[in-house]
């Protein structure tokens, strides 16, 4: 009997808001429900978002609410069980309805819901989802940020875009995912170093034009640090062979500058750990690796100290008369 009694009052309190013909949520047992086109999606989870009010300014410059969650006050996320079921629902309603009505703005939800949703909203045949849905992929990985770039990609995402619309995207000047990879190769971020060595990974070879930048800065400004994380962290790996001969061809000549660049340091300071050239370098450039060492001895005075410790005699052949005039000679 009791229980008869519990179910007809929770009952009672069901409750649905329409958002529009795709998405609607309901309260139905003490839950708030999300469906779309008629069919339950999931649950919503509650997020109690407490901005200290002293506090404030520093959230100025934050792009999404997935920023915010990460740098609020949670203490009192434990006392949500006190808040009333109905008072949650009009508050998701809420939220919802804003996301709907800013053209499903990802910045607006958690990440891990609003691009599913938005994701199933345009499955159902939702046309401003399918019209934003890419559009929003795209923000996000022009923004750079690592988090979020890697929840696209562990979720399939970047799968809904062209291979030249993920390049186009990638070879932007405004795009920042590589600077981002970049800094915290640079620092020698733990916390963040597993993150953004997948994430390059995963998006390496969509990275050429960002490299190429990359490089050129660094040739220009003889900055040997960067540099080193360019070989010590195999960073050239991830790019077709087709590349990797453009960045060794001229006009970018990477070994003979990078070589310019480490024959002005003391040997026992140089900083590459496993050698100059990777394996996949090599099996791309081949021959033309000797044939280039070779042509450096003559255009310039190369340490044969520096060729030691990067592991480069191996490239050049006892027997030949070059390179044994190039040792009578250093």
């Amino acid at each position: 009997m009791i229980r008869n009694i519990h179910i007809l009052i929770s009952g009672m309190r069901n409750k649905e808001f329409k958002i529009n013909e795709f998405l609607s949520l309901v309260l139905k047992w003490d839950k708030t429900l999300i469906y779309v086109n008629g069919n339950k999606f999931r649950q919503c989870k509650y997020v109690l978002l407490n901005i200290p009010v002293n506090d404030i300014d520093q959230y100025a410059f934050i792009n999404s609410i997935d920023e915010v969650i990460d740098n609020l006050d949670h203490s009192l996320e434990e006392y949500t069980e006190l808040i009333p079921p109905e008072t949650k629902f009009w508050a998701h309603c809420s939220n919802l309805q804003a996301w709907a009505e800013n053209d499903y703005n990802t910045d607006l939800l958690v990440l891990t819901l609003s691009f599913p949703l938005l994701k199933e909203l345009t499955n159902a045949g939702d046309s401003k989802a399918k019209r934003v849905f890419k559009e929003e992929i795209g923000k996000r990985l022009m923004r750079g940020e690592l988090s979020s770039i890697g929840y696209l990609i562990d979720g399939g995402y970047l799968r809904f875009l062209t291979c030249e619309e993920i390049v186009s995207i990638f070879s932007s000047d405004n795009c920042l995912v590589f600077d981002n990879i970049f800094k915290i190769y640079q620092k020698d971020d733990l916390d963040q170093f597993s993150l953004a060595s997948s994430i390059f990974r995963d998006i390496g070879k969509y990275l050429f034009s960002s490299i190429e930048r990359k490089l050129q800065h660094i040739f220009n400004t003889g900055n040997v640090e960067d540099l080193y994380i360019f070989f010590n962290y195999h960073m050239f790996d991830f790019l077709t062979d087709e590349e990797i001969s453009m960045l060794f061809d001229s006009p970018m000549d990477l070994l003979e500058r990078s070589l310019n660049i480490l024959n002005n340091i003391d040997c026992e300071n140089i900083k590459i750990e496993e050698g100059l050239l990777s394996e996949k370098i090599d099996n791309v450039l081949g021959e033309k690796i000797q044939e280039r060492l070779l042509k450096l001895i003559y255009k310039k005075n190369m340490k044969y100290d520096v060729f030691f410790y990067l592991d480069l005699l191996k490239y050049l052949k006892n027997d030949d008369t070059d390179y044994l005039n190039y040792l009578e000679n250093i």
